[in-house]
């Protein structure tokens, strides 16, 4: 028991949360029931991953903390539950950024498995440039908006003690917070992203915008423009898609 406390002393706050979570998860119990009942009433399978309250109609709607009974349990960090070859379109959205480095290769390589071949892969994350653009030119309005709004809204501390005064408030906290807070691990630009991508042998990469695709099933899919101003979702958020190409064997 001394060593078990000892060990949790010098564990940080984050980590506790983190090895927690991974012990208290939501029940599992009925995934198979709602995989078998996805898979007998769809012509095109598509796969949310870690969907929390956007429930997609049609999709198999998944979470590592299920909400309710029409959400099956995924872990992103771990082996799939599916067959190769299973599903058309995969989706996740602001999740990417929360997994570490390792368990965000898991979720790529898994996507890859488990995509048909021409499926895609959409993925919508905080793009890294944005803070960058904040901090090269925070007088630009729509900059000064959003630092008046993450400041009065994701850093309370900062804006009491500034008394509210927006000249004092700076983008270096917003910044800081942002790269701190909501669990982030790491956060991607295009570049990065793409990079990540090849690597799982994934091809036909681009980027597009919040809620447009040249993919009428991936349309107007992202809903977290309805839990932030939908004017700094599109400013803060990145959407890359990407194709598992089909491969043609020489005979």
């Amino acid at each position: 028991m001394k060593n078990i406390l000892e060990k949790v002393s010098k564990t940080s706050p984050h980590d506790c949360f983190t090895y927690l979570k991974q012990i208290v998860k939501a029940p599992r119990g009925g995934c198979r029931e709602i995989f078998n009942n996805y898979f007998e009433n769809t012509t095109q399978p598509k796969l949310q991953i870690g969907c929390g309250y956007n429930l997609i109609e049609d999709w198999l709607n998944t979470d590592l903390e299920p909400i309710s009974k029409e959400v099956a349990f995924l872990d992103a960090s771990k082996r799939f539950p599916f067959e190769e070859n299973t599903f058309e379109f995969i989706f996740s959205e602001h999740i990417f950024e929360h997994l570490t480095f390792e368990d965000s290769c898991n979720m790529l390589s898994e996507s890859f498995r488990v995509l048909k071949p021409n499926g895609v892969i959409r993925i919508a994350v905080p793009h890294a440039d944005f803070l960058f653009r904040i901090y090269q030119n925070p007088t630009l309005q729509i900059h000064k908006d959003y630092i008046k709004w993450a400041t009065e809204n994701h850093c309370k501390a900062i804006a009491s003690f500034l008394c509210q005064d927006e000249e004092s408030y700076s983008e270096i906290y917003v910044i800081n917070n942002f790269y701190r807070d909501w669990g982030h691990q790491v956060l991607h630009n295009y570049d990065s992203l793409e990079k990540l991508l090849l690597k799982f042998d994934f091809s036909d990469i681009k980027q597009e915008e919040v809620g447009l695709s040249q993919h009428e099933e991936i349309c107007n899919i992202e809903r977290h423009g309805n839990i932030i101003p939908d004017q700094f979702n599109k400013l803060e958020t990145l959407v890359v898609e990407a194709t598992k190409a089909v491969t043609f064997v020489k005979d």
